[in-house]
C-alpha cells in the first residue's frame, strides 16, 4: 500500500496526493507492483491481507505513533493507519480522518460529523508492531500458556 505521509504533520492535500490504489489481487493470488520509474516515487508498506483491506476503495497508509492516536502502550510505538479515501459515508461506529477548518487533519471518532470538519476518509484498520514486552506473563498453567504460543 502507498504511504501518504506522517500524521499529524500531514496536510489534507498530501493525504489525497497518492494516485488511486491498485486493485487487490484475488484471494489466493499475489499482488505485484512495478513502480513507474518516471513518476513520483512514494513509499510503500506491506499490510497483511484481510477482507476489510480488499474491500477498501482507495486505501493509503499513514505513519503515526501510539501517542498521537491515544493508544495506551508501555512506550511510544510507531503505528500504521490504513485510510480508505474512497469511503466518506458517515457511520457513528467508525473512526474517520477529518479535514479541519484550519486545513489540518484530525483522526477521531465522533457521533456526528462536526460542523467545522469534512470527512477525508474512513479509518479501515491500524497496526502496531508486536514486541516481546507485550507478551502476557506466564500463568503457571501449561494449557493456558500454550495458547500464547500460537
Amino acid at each position: 500500500m502507498q504511504i501518504a505521509g506522517v500524521y499529524p504533520d500531514l496536510t489534507p492535500e498530501e493525504l489525497l496526493a497518492p494516485g488511486p490504489a491498485q486493485p487487490s489481487a484475488p484471494q489466493g493470488s499475489w499482488g505485484y507492483d512495478f513502480s513507474d520509474l518516471s513518476g513520483v516515487q512514494g513509499g510503500k508498506v506491506a499490510i497483511p491481507g484481510s477482507i476489510i483491506i480488499t474491500q477498501a476503495v482507495d486505501p493509503v497508509v499513514l505513519i503515526t505513533t501510539s501517542t498521537h492516536l491515544g493508544v495506551p502502550s508501555p512506550s511510544e510505538l510507531e503505528m500504521l493507519v490504513v485510510v480508505d479515501r474512497g469511503n466518506k459515508r458517515f457511520h457513528p461506529d467508525d473512526f474517520f480522518v477529518f479535514r479541519t477548518r484550519e486545513n489540518t487533519l484530525k483522526i477521531q471518532w465522533s457521533d456526528r460529523v462536526p460542523d467545522d470538519m469534512e470527512i477525508i476518509g474512513k479509518v479501515v484498520t491500524t497496526a502496531q508492531p508486536y514486541l516481546p514486552s507485550m507478551r502476557r506473563p506466564s500463568t503457571g498453567f501449561a494449557e493456558e500458556d500454550e495458547e500464547d504460543d500460537d
